[in-house]
């Protein structure tokens, strides 16, 4: 699907550092090179599965995954070597979490 975005935008996006999508299940930029993103909030967004390019984020400190769908994390989340805190609340079908080198797991309310 080619994005609605104009390719000099894609410079300026790359510069962010805090990105809400939350209640967004049609993402159309390609967040996951958006390597400056320290805070990055996904709740509510309907993902099954992350796509494994969410380890080039190498900047996040913060990671909010809460109610979506997930049922694993990939284990390129290893790289996210900043993390602070990641939130997977509600999400109901996660078995296993990758060793994700955070200081705060946020999994019950």
């Amino acid at each position: 699907m080619k994005s609605n975005i104009e390719p000099n935008y894609y410079q300026l996006l790359k510069k962010l550092k805090k990105l809400s999508l939350k209640l967004n299940d049609h993402i159309k930029i390609k967040i996951w090179n958006l390597k400056n993103l320290t805070k990055l909030n996904l709740s509510y967004s309907g993902f099954d599965k992350l796509p494994k390019e969410i380890g080039n984020l190498t900047n996040l400190e913060f990671l909010n995954l809460s109610f979506n769908n997930l049922e694993d994390l990939p284990e390129e989340m290893e790289n996210l070597v900043h993390l602070k805190l990641i939130n997977i609340k509600g999400n109901l079908h996660i078995e296993t979490v990758v060793q994700v080198p955070i200081q705060k797991l946020i999994i019950k309310q």
